[in-house]
Protein backbone atom coordinates (compact mmCIF):
# COMPACT_ATOMS: atom_id res chain seq x y z
CA UNK A 1 0.00 0.00 0.00
CA UNK A 2 1.09 3.61 -0.96
CA UNK A 3 0.75 6.25 1.29
CA UNK A 4 1.09 10.25 0.86
CA UNK A 5 2.55 11.40 4.24
CA UNK A 6 0.99 15.48 4.19
CA UNK A 7 3.90 16.98 7.24
CA UNK A 8 3.14 20.55 6.87
CA UNK A 9 5.08 23.04 7.60
CA UNK A 10 3.20 24.51 10.30
CA UNK A 11 1.12 27.98 8.95
CA UNK A 12 1.41 26.75 5.22
CA UNK A 13 -2.89 26.67 5.68
CA UNK A 14 -2.21 22.65 6.16
CA UNK A 15 -5.66 23.33 8.46
CA UNK A 16 -7.36 24.45 5.17
CA UNK A 17 -6.06 21.36 3.34
CA UNK A 18 -7.28 19.31 6.48
CA UNK A 19 -10.82 20.02 6.54
CA UNK A 20 -10.91 20.33 2.45
CA UNK A 21 -10.06 15.99 2.75
CA UNK A 22 -12.61 15.60 5.82
CA UNK A 23 -15.08 17.38 3.96
CA UNK A 24 -14.43 15.05 0.98
CA UNK A 25 -13.43 11.93 2.56
CA UNK A 26 -15.82 10.08 0.01
CA UNK A 27 -15.03 11.48 -2.90
CA UNK A 28 -11.14 11.41 -2.45
CA UNK A 29 -11.97 7.64 -2.01
CA UNK A 30 -13.44 7.96 -5.59
CA UNK A 31 -10.20 9.11 -6.73
CA UNK A 32 -8.29 6.29 -4.95
CA UNK A 33 -7.30 8.01 -1.65
CA UNK A 34 -8.59 6.83 1.55
CA UNK A 35 -8.43 9.74 4.48
CA UNK A 36 -8.89 7.83 7.65
CA UNK A 37 -10.79 9.53 10.82
CA UNK A 38 -9.77 7.13 13.32
CA UNK A 39 -6.23 8.93 13.98
CA UNK A 40 -8.14 12.70 14.67
CA UNK A 41 -11.48 14.30 13.44
CA UNK A 42 -9.44 16.90 11.00
CA UNK A 43 -6.14 15.84 10.83
CA UNK A 44 -3.71 12.88 12.05
CA UNK A 45 -2.55 13.89 14.86
CA UNK A 46 -3.37 10.57 17.15
CA UNK A 47 -0.45 8.84 14.80
CA UNK A 48 2.18 11.63 15.21
CA UNK A 49 1.75 11.53 19.10
CA UNK A 50 2.16 7.44 18.79
CA UNK A 51 5.20 8.13 17.13
CA UNK A 52 6.50 10.02 20.11
CA UNK A 53 9.82 9.16 22.23
CA UNK A 54 8.88 6.71 25.18
CA UNK A 55 10.06 9.53 27.70
CA UNK A 56 8.67 12.49 25.94
CA UNK A 57 5.27 14.27 27.26
CA UNK A 58 3.82 17.31 26.28
CA UNK A 59 0.56 19.54 25.65
CA UNK A 60 -0.84 17.15 23.32
CA UNK A 61 -0.05 13.56 25.01
CA UNK A 62 -1.29 15.04 27.83
CA UNK A 63 -4.73 16.46 26.21
CA UNK A 64 -5.23 12.89 25.08
CA UNK A 65 -4.50 11.23 28.64
CA UNK A 66 -1.42 9.82 27.99
CA UNK A 67 0.26 10.10 31.35
CA UNK A 68 3.19 8.81 33.27
CA UNK A 69 1.52 7.05 36.35
CA UNK A 70 0.96 4.27 33.78
CA UNK A 71 -3.14 4.65 33.24
CA UNK A 72 -2.52 5.14 29.50
CA UNK A 73 1.24 4.85 28.96
CA UNK A 74 2.22 5.93 25.35
CA UNK A 75 2.90 2.36 24.43
CA UNK A 76 -0.57 1.69 25.36
CA UNK A 77 -2.06 4.49 23.69
CA UNK A 78 0.29 3.60 20.45
CA UNK A 79 -1.21 -0.04 20.12
CA UNK A 80 -4.71 1.43 20.59
CA UNK A 81 -3.71 3.76 17.66
CA UNK A 82 -2.28 1.06 15.48
CA UNK A 83 -5.27 -1.45 16.10
CA UNK A 84 -7.91 1.22 15.25
CA UNK A 85 -6.83 2.43 11.72
CA UNK A 86 -6.08 -1.51 11.30
CA UNK A 87 -9.80 -1.91 11.77
CA UNK A 88 -10.37 1.00 9.95
CA UNK A 89 -8.14 -0.02 6.81
CA UNK A 90 -9.27 -3.78 7.26
CA UNK A 91 -13.12 -3.80 5.23
CA UNK A 92 -10.76 -2.06 2.41
CA UNK A 93 -8.30 -4.33 2.13
CA UNK A 94 -10.80 -7.55 2.18
CA UNK A 95 -12.32 -6.43 -0.19
CA UNK A 96 -8.97 -6.11 -2.47
CA UNK A 97 -9.38 -2.53 -3.16
CA UNK A 98 -6.23 -0.61 -4.40
CA UNK A 99 -6.29 2.51 -2.88
CA UNK A 100 -3.45 5.56 -1.03
CA UNK A 101 -3.66 6.06 2.45
CA UNK A 102 -3.68 9.75 3.12
CA UNK A 103 -2.17 11.67 6.04
CA UNK A 104 -1.93 14.84 7.25
CA UNK A 105 -0.76 16.58 10.37
CA UNK A 106 1.93 19.47 10.48
CA UNK A 107 2.49 17.65 14.12
CA UNK A 108 4.68 15.34 11.78
CA UNK A 109 7.13 18.08 11.25
CA UNK A 110 6.64 20.36 14.11
CA UNK A 111 6.70 17.69 17.12
CA UNK A 112 8.27 14.58 15.27
CA UNK A 113 12.15 16.54 15.93
CA UNK A 114 14.65 13.47 16.92
CA UNK A 115 15.67 11.54 13.49
CA UNK A 116 14.56 8.16 16.06
CA UNK A 117 11.19 9.43 16.38
CA UNK A 118 10.53 9.70 12.35
CA UNK A 119 11.80 6.78 12.46
CA UNK A 120 9.00 5.12 14.90
CA UNK A 121 6.31 6.37 12.29
CA UNK A 122 7.90 4.99 9.71
CA UNK A 123 8.15 1.66 11.58
CA UNK A 124 4.37 2.04 12.60
CA UNK A 125 3.61 2.66 8.46
CA UNK A 126 5.36 -0.24 7.50
CA UNK A 127 3.63 -2.38 10.40
CA UNK A 128 0.23 -1.25 8.76
CA UNK A 129 1.06 -2.93 5.36
CA UNK A 130 2.72 0.70 4.19
CA UNK A 131 5.72 -0.20 1.21
CA UNK A 132 5.99 2.90 0.12
CA UNK A 133 5.67 6.88 1.28
CA UNK A 134 5.59 9.94 -0.39
CA UNK A 135 6.57 12.98 1.71
CA UNK A 136 4.42 16.41 1.01
CA UNK A 137 6.01 19.12 2.35
CA UNK A 138 5.02 23.09 1.91
CA UNK A 139 8.02 25.07 2.71
CA UNK A 140 7.52 28.99 3.57
CA UNK A 141 9.50 31.87 3.61
CA UNK A 142 10.96 32.24 7.32
CA UNK A 143 10.48 36.02 7.55
CA UNK A 144 6.73 35.63 6.92
CA UNK A 145 7.00 32.38 9.15
CA UNK A 146 8.55 34.05 12.37
CA UNK A 147 5.08 36.55 12.46
CA UNK A 148 2.48 33.98 11.80
CA UNK A 149 4.29 31.60 14.30
CA UNK A 150 5.10 34.75 17.22
CA UNK A 151 1.02 35.09 16.42
CA UNK A 152 -0.02 31.88 17.27
CA UNK A 153 2.01 31.61 20.40
CA UNK A 154 0.56 34.75 21.20
CA UNK A 155 -2.96 33.32 20.09
CA UNK A 156 -1.96 30.33 22.55
CA UNK A 157 -1.60 32.35 25.82
CA UNK A 158 2.14 32.88 25.99
CA UNK A 159 3.63 35.90 27.48
CA UNK A 160 6.32 36.99 25.31
CA UNK A 161 6.88 40.52 24.08
CA UNK A 162 8.38 40.00 20.86
CA UNK A 163 9.26 36.96 18.60
CA UNK A 164 12.23 34.87 19.79
CA UNK A 165 15.78 35.23 17.89
CA UNK A 166 16.25 32.48 14.91
CA UNK A 167 18.24 29.76 17.60
CA UNK A 168 14.71 29.59 19.39
CA UNK A 169 15.00 25.66 19.16
CA UNK A 170 10.85 25.59 17.99
CA UNK A 171 11.01 28.57 15.64
CA UNK A 172 14.22 27.04 14.01
CA UNK A 173 12.92 23.60 13.51
CA UNK A 174 10.38 25.37 11.28
CA UNK A 175 12.09 27.64 8.98
CA UNK A 176 15.08 25.38 9.04
CA UNK A 177 13.67 23.76 5.70
CA UNK A 178 17.24 22.77 4.71
CA UNK A 179 17.21 20.54 8.53
CA UNK A 180 13.56 19.09 7.67
CA UNK A 181 14.45 18.10 4.00
CA UNK A 182 17.53 16.24 5.36
CA UNK A 183 15.81 14.39 8.10
CA UNK A 184 12.62 13.14 6.20
CA UNK A 185 14.90 12.31 3.57
CA UNK A 186 16.96 10.24 5.51
CA UNK A 187 14.27 7.98 7.24
CA UNK A 188 11.66 7.86 3.89
CA UNK A 189 14.69 8.34 1.10
CA UNK A 190 15.25 11.57 -0.99
CA UNK A 191 13.21 10.49 -3.95
CA UNK A 192 10.01 10.29 -0.98
CA UNK A 193 9.92 13.91 -0.78
CA UNK A 194 7.60 16.19 -2.85
CA UNK A 195 8.80 19.89 -1.29
CA UNK A 196 6.12 22.80 -2.97
CA UNK A 197 6.55 26.71 -2.12
CA UNK A 198 4.20 27.98 -0.09
CA UNK A 199 3.46 31.56 -1.83
CA UNK A 200 0.60 32.67 -3.95
CA UNK A 201 2.93 32.57 -7.27
CA UNK A 202 3.90 29.11 -6.65
CA UNK A 203 0.73 27.58 -6.16
CA UNK A 204 -1.59 25.98 -8.43
CA UNK A 205 -4.71 28.83 -9.04
CA UNK A 206 -3.20 30.44 -6.70
CA UNK A 207 -4.44 27.75 -4.26
CA UNK A 208 -2.89 25.78 -1.83
CA UNK A 209 -5.96 23.06 -1.96
CA UNK A 210 -5.57 22.68 -6.08
CA UNK A 211 -1.90 23.18 -5.57
CA UNK A 212 -1.97 19.90 -2.91
CA UNK A 213 -4.30 17.97 -5.64
CA UNK A 214 -1.94 18.53 -8.39
CA UNK A 215 0.74 17.24 -5.48
CA UNK A 216 -1.58 13.70 -5.66
CA UNK A 217 -1.76 13.58 -9.58
CA UNK A 218 -5.56 14.68 -9.08
CA UNK A 219 -6.75 16.97 -12.21
CA UNK A 220 -10.55 17.88 -11.28
CA UNK A 221 -12.64 20.58 -11.62
CA UNK A 222 -14.44 22.62 -9.20
CA UNK A 223 -17.32 20.40 -9.43
CA UNK A 224 -16.15 16.93 -7.83
CA UNK A 225 -15.68 18.65 -4.42
CA UNK A 226 -16.52 20.33 -1.78
CA UNK A 227 -14.47 23.45 -0.47
CA UNK A 228 -14.49 24.74 3.04
CA UNK A 229 -14.81 28.45 4.11
CA UNK A 230 -11.57 30.64 3.75
CA UNK A 231 -10.95 31.68 7.51
CA UNK A 232 -8.47 34.46 8.00
CA UNK A 233 -6.70 33.11 11.34
CA UNK A 234 -4.13 36.15 11.20
CA UNK A 235 -4.19 39.31 13.89
CA UNK A 236 -3.08 42.61 13.11
CA UNK A 237 -0.13 44.85 14.97
CA UNK A 238 -3.05 46.27 17.87
CA UNK A 239 -4.83 42.66 18.05
CA UNK A 240 -1.10 41.24 19.35
CA UNK A 241 -0.55 44.02 21.60
CA UNK A 242 -4.05 44.14 23.27
CA UNK A 243 -3.57 40.49 23.78
CA UNK A 244 0.03 39.96 24.66
CA UNK A 245 -1.46 42.27 27.82
CA UNK A 246 -4.53 40.46 28.33
CA UNK A 247 -2.54 37.22 28.46
CA UNK A 248 -0.72 38.75 31.39
CA UNK A 249 -4.11 39.75 33.46
CA UNK A 250 -5.93 36.59 31.92
CA UNK A 251 -3.64 33.77 31.65
CA UNK A 252 -5.20 30.96 29.00
CA UNK A 253 -4.02 28.23 31.96
CA UNK A 254 -5.61 28.35 35.68
CA UNK A 255 -4.56 26.07 37.65
CA UNK A 256 -4.78 22.36 35.70
CA UNK A 257 -6.96 23.49 33.40
CA UNK A 258 -8.44 26.45 30.38
CA UNK A 259 -9.56 29.66 32.35
CA UNK A 260 -13.10 30.17 31.61
CA UNK A 261 -12.78 33.80 32.01
CA UNK A 262 -11.07 34.06 28.46
CA UNK A 263 -13.98 32.26 26.83
CA UNK A 264 -14.14 32.71 23.39
CA UNK A 265 -11.77 35.97 23.14
CA UNK A 266 -9.50 33.99 20.54
CA UNK A 267 -12.36 34.14 17.96
CA UNK A 268 -12.87 37.50 18.79
CA UNK A 269 -9.69 38.76 18.49
CA UNK A 270 -9.47 36.97 14.85
CA UNK A 271 -12.95 38.26 13.51
CA UNK A 272 -12.53 41.80 14.52
CA UNK A 273 -8.60 42.46 15.00
CA UNK A 274 -6.62 41.08 11.57
CA UNK A 275 -6.50 43.39 9.68
CA UNK A 276 -3.65 44.91 8.25
CA UNK A 277 -1.80 41.41 9.30
CA UNK A 278 0.41 41.71 11.88
CA UNK A 279 4.33 42.20 10.62
CA UNK A 280 7.72 42.10 12.55
CA UNK A 281 9.85 44.52 13.22
CA UNK A 282 12.66 45.20 10.79
CA UNK A 283 15.78 43.84 12.58
CA UNK A 284 13.30 40.46 13.24
CA UNK A 285 13.02 40.30 9.34
CA UNK A 286 16.81 41.27 8.65
CA UNK A 287 17.36 38.62 11.77
CA UNK A 288 15.62 36.28 10.02
CA UNK A 289 16.47 36.56 6.50
CA UNK A 290 20.19 36.32 7.18
CA UNK A 291 20.02 33.12 9.71
CA UNK A 292 18.11 31.12 7.40
CA UNK A 293 19.87 32.21 3.87
CA UNK A 294 22.45 29.55 3.66
CA UNK A 295 19.46 26.96 4.86
CA UNK A 296 17.11 28.62 1.48
CA UNK A 297 19.77 28.95 -0.66
CA UNK A 298 20.48 25.10 0.02
CA UNK A 299 17.07 23.76 -1.44
CA UNK A 300 16.88 26.22 -4.12
CA UNK A 301 19.69 24.69 -6.06
CA UNK A 302 18.98 21.17 -4.99
CA UNK A 303 15.02 21.13 -5.87
CA UNK A 304 14.09 24.44 -7.62
CA UNK A 305 17.16 25.10 -10.07
CA UNK A 306 14.76 27.19 -11.99
CA UNK A 307 14.40 29.67 -9.29
CA UNK A 308 16.49 32.72 -9.36
CA UNK A 309 15.79 32.94 -5.64
CA UNK A 310 13.72 30.42 -3.40
CA UNK A 311 11.30 33.22 -1.71
CA UNK A 312 10.90 36.81 -3.15
CA UNK A 313 10.35 39.60 0.06
CA UNK A 314 9.48 42.41 -1.78
CA UNK A 315 5.45 42.15 -0.64
CA UNK A 316 7.41 43.01 2.92
CA UNK A 317 7.65 46.51 2.29
CA UNK A 318 4.13 47.11 1.92
CA UNK A 319 4.03 45.25 5.62
CA UNK A 320 6.76 47.17 7.41
CA UNK A 321 5.00 50.49 6.05
CA UNK A 322 1.60 49.31 7.73
CA UNK A 323 3.39 48.37 11.00
CA UNK A 324 4.74 51.62 11.39
CA UNK A 325 1.68 53.30 10.97
CA UNK A 326 -0.13 50.91 13.45
CA UNK A 327 2.91 51.24 15.78
CA UNK A 328 2.59 54.94 15.87
CA UNK A 329 -1.52 54.34 16.80
CA UNK A 330 -0.44 51.89 19.71
CA UNK A 331 1.73 55.52 21.01
CA UNK A 332 -1.14 56.98 21.39
CA UNK A 333 -2.65 58.31 24.62
CA UNK A 334 -6.28 56.22 24.09
CA UNK A 335 -3.95 53.18 23.46
CA UNK A 336 -4.89 50.55 26.40
CA UNK A 337 -2.19 50.47 28.88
Amino acid sequence: MKCFLHIGTEKTATTSIQRFLTLNRETMYEYGFFYPSSLGKLNSIKLAVAAYHPKRSDDISLSMGITTDGSLSLEKFKEKVIRELMDELKPIQDQGTDVTLLLSSEHFHSRLTRIKEIESLKSILEHIGVTQVFVIVYLRNPTELVGSLFSTAIKSGAIIAEPPPPSNPYFNNVCNHKNTLEKFGQVFGESSLIPRIFHKNDLIKESVIYDFLSALKINSSEDSFLFPEVENESLSNIGIEILKRLNRSIPRISGSGINPLRGNIVSYFEKHLNKPKYAVSPETYKEYKNAFMESNEWVRKKYFPEKDELFKDTFYQDDIRRSEEHTSELQSPNTIS
